[in-house]
This record gives structure tokens, sequence and C-alpha cells, in this order.
């Protein structure tokens, strides 16, 4: 992405965001005028494309660190430095098009910034913050009349003063060129590491306290350390004593306070235990009702694939039809042998006992079963697109 063929060193240039001016940048375009020439969607007296290059080309602070990076002279790279010592590469795409507005991105790195949008590729981040060029081209060409080179000179001032967040260097290059500082003028000075504010007491190097206390003192203290809460009473106790110093008072009182915050954590989980057996024995319910729905579903996916198979759509209707011509038969069968045997009475149950309610009941139980099959064969076969092939 970043690639010269000599690339200066910038680490230790000083920051020029905070040399531009603006009267710097018009010194080198002060016999600019604006064109008069009318373009579509753009009124007469604007910037020609022309004079914008010129402006940021051949600017005296950022031409020394502007290399063209298209094969023609629509996209530049312009090397900068904050203020934090870091190195950025921000990339101006000025179109082909009369009254076209620029497009600026900083390149090389995933930040953020205010100013900054990403336009959902790695390591591109489009400078929207910008008001003159993150408008339209009216905006641009008839209400702000700014030449590239100040907008360029505008952008960078603002980064180096206010830099972004690098959260990641996309671009080898680009992070090698942090890591080669100039051996012949001095590297900056890192940012100084953040510092908390938490009052935790240094180990010191000697005991003054212990110097200055008696062998009686001494051994009473050493008895303490065996004893919190006696260590602690000691202390409360003792507040008035310029011995005792206040780190370790301190230290104390940090002590029982995360105790204390413990026990509160310990009680308040120890409250929701109920709630959580509880939850636990439902989820137990539920994983096992699911198991046997799961059951289910497998015990039907058998008998599906033991009526269908794999077969056609068309075939389906017919193994089902099939299948109930014979079940139609066997209750027919049973029915008729159900009369049979009690009009011969000649049934091994002992049919003699059975009154005629009971048969009548019986025969009609095995003849509906048989009727019952019977008409959904007929519905079936009604409904099927194919003729159906029977036994």
């Amino acid at each position: 992405m970043f690639s010269w063929s000599s690339t200066p060193n910038y680490n230790n240039r000083q920051p020029q965001g905070v040399r531009v001016a603006t009267a710097t940048t018009n010194t080198t375009t002060t016999n600019a005028r604006p064109a008069t020439t009318t373009t579509a969607g753009v009124s007469s007296g604007y910037y020609r494309r022309q004079q914008h290059l010129d402006s940021y080309l051949k600017d005296p602070i950022l031409s020394k660190s502007t290399r063209r990076f298209s094969k023609d002279d629509t996209t530049h790279d312009t090397v900068f430095q904050t203020v934090a010592g870091t190195a950025l590469v921000l990339r101006v795409h000025m179109p082909s098009r009369e009254g076209a507005v620029p497009i600026m991105t900083l390149i090389g790195v995933k930040a953020l910034h205010p100013w900054l949008q990403d336009t959902g590729k790695t390591g591109l981040n489009r400078v929207m913050g910008y008001p003159p060029i993150a408008s339209t081209e009216d905006y641009w060409n008839n209400t702000c009349k700014i030449l590239l080179g100040t907008a360029v000179n505008q952008v960078i001032t603002h980064l180096q003063l206010n830099p972004p967040t690098i959260l990641l260097f996309t671009d080898k290059s680009l992070e090698k060129l942090q890591q080669k500082p100039s051996h012949t003028q001095d590297v900056p000075r890192p940012p100084e590491e953040e510092t908390f504010d938490i009052p935790i007491p240094q180990i010191p190097s000697s005991f003054p306290e212990l110097d200055t206390m008696t062998l009686v003192e001494v051994k009473e203290a050493l008895a303490l350390l065996d004893n919190n809460e006696s260590i602690h009473t000691w202390l409360v106790t003792n507040t008035k004593n310029s011995k005792i110093s206040a780190g370790m008072k301190t230290l104390d009182k940090f002590h029982h306070e995360l105790v204390e915050n413990n026990c509160n954590t310990a009680k308040n989980h120890l409250s929701q235990q109920d709630d959580l057996w509880t939850l636990y024995s439902t989820v137990q319910t539920q994983q096992q009702q699911v198991s046997a729905t799961h059951e289910q579903i497998r015990q039907l996916s058998m008998t599906h694939a033991e009526l269908f198979g794999i077969r056609s759509p068309e075939e389906q209707p017919r193994r089902i039809v099939r299948k109930l011509r014979g079940a139609e038969r066997e209750a027919f069968v049973q029915s008729e042998e159900y009369g049979n045997h009690w009009l011969n009475d000649d049934d091994t149950t002992s049919t003699s006992t059975t009154t005629t309610d009971d048969f009548i009941q019986g025969f009609m139980a095995t003849r509906k079963l048989y009727h019952t099959r019977a008409a959904t064969i007929e519905r079936l076969s009604s409904t099927s697109t194919g003729n159906v092939v029977s036994n």
C-alpha cells in the first residue's frame, strides 16, 4: 500500500501542521484567481482543478513529503508526523472532473478519530469531519472557495495536534517507519506512561519506626502478626501514635474493606442459591422432555422411512394404498371369523356365555375398522394424480 523508492525519515521532523499557516500556503498561489468558466452543477468563479493541484503539490511544506500514488495526477500521498511521534499517511484524491470534491483518507492504519469514518475496508479511514470536503460540490466550489493546498494543510494540522487513536497498522512499511528513529537527530521522547492514583504505600528501604521502638514494643508487635483482629484493634487504638506509619493504617483499611466486600458478595451468592437450584431442576426436567421428544421423532422417522422409503412423490401414495389394502383385508377377515365363531359356537373362548349385545358390539368394532380403511383407500385413490396400482 505505502511504498516509496526513497522514503525520507519523518520520525524526527517537527510536526508540519505546527508550521503550516494560511498565509504560508497562499504565498505559492497569490496569483491564483478563480476561473470564470461555468461547469455543469458549478457556478462561475470557482478554482480550476490545475489550480488546486498546484496549490497542493507546490506548497513549500507539503511538497517535501508528498509523492504521487496513481499513474495519473489524481492521487497523492502525504506523510506527516503527529505530536505523539506517530508517522501517518494522508491519501488525497482529486478527481479528474472539474469542480469535483477532493477525497482524503488516512491509509495504512485502523484508527479512531472524530474526523475519520471507517469505509468498511481494512486500513482505509475517510476524512468526513472536515466540512469543506464532506459536503456537496456547490459548497466546495462556491461557498468555501479554498484551494486544495489549504484544505490539506488544515486537515493535517488538525490530525497532528489531535492525533487519532491507532488500533492497528495494516501496512507493514508504515509500521516499520515507526521503528526507524533518526540516528543523526534526537529521537522524540515517548509519551509518559499513564499513572494511576492508587494510594498503595511503597516498600521502604528502612524501618525507622522499629529503630525507635523498645524491645517490649517490638515483641508486642510480633505477637500481633498472628491475629488480624488484634492488629486492627491495635492500629485503631494507637491512632495518635507517631511510630505507626500512615501506610500501615491505609493498608489495614484496604484489607478490611476487601474482606467486607468479599463477605457481601458471598452472602449475595448464597441468597441466590435456592433460585439457582430451582432453575437447575427446571432445566433438568426440560432436558428429559427434550430427550423424550427426540426419541419420538426418531421413532416417527423410522416409521416414515419404512412407509415411504426412497421413492418419488408419485410412488408414495401407491405404497400407502397397497399397505392399506392389506390392512383392509385383515380387518375384513377378523370380522368374518368373529361372526362365524359366534354362529357355530366353536370358539375356544367359550362364546356360549357371550350375549347378543356383546357380540354385536364386538362385531361392529371390527367391521367399523374395515370400513374405515376402505374409505381411506377410496379417498387416497381419488386424490392421487396417478392411477393406483392394486395388488
